[in-house]
């Protein structure tokens, strides 16, 4: 064995085909990707609709290949999935805040409310992984 050497060429233009969104790695990514919102949509807290409807995927590059963002740009979807430690909400842009008060039965005007917060519900993560687990099985 001593003095054999085996020589190794990489074609660059295949190597980035193989790993561009194009190629094999790009084509089971998108798969997972689209499985990643089909479970978030699936998981996901429903009160308007809004927030799942919003579920989409955006396919990106970066230094070491290839990403994707999954979730919703419903301004409140962070809260619902991590959930809120309680806090103060205050009136902005009215002198009170107005809303119907079911305890009370009636509508009720304050300038803030303490919010108990909310729990998380972890929707986006648990996506994530139902889909990387039925990926790996190969679906």
């Amino acid at each position: 064995m001593a003095g054999h050497l085996v020589a190794i060429e990489l074609d660059d233009g295949k190597i980035n085909h193989f790993i561009s969104w194009n190629g094999p790695v790009g084509t089971s990514t998108t798969r997972l990707a689209k499985e990643t919102v089909f479970r978030q949509k699936a998981l996901a807290n429903r009160r308007s609709g809004a927030m799942a409807a919003g579920m989409h995927y955006v396919k990106g590059k970066w230094s070491r290949g290839i990403e994707f963002l999954a979730g919703s740009p419903v301004p409140y979807t962070l809260f619902v999935d991590q959930g809120t430690d309680p806090h103060v909400i205050k009136a902005k842009n009215a002198p009170f805040l107005v809303f119907f008060w079911p305890k009370v039965g009636r509508v009720v005007h304050f300038k803030s409310v303490n919010h108990p917060g909310n729990r998380p519900y972890k929707f986006l993560m648990n996506g994530l992984e139902r889909a990387l687990r039925m990926w790996e099985r190969g679906g």
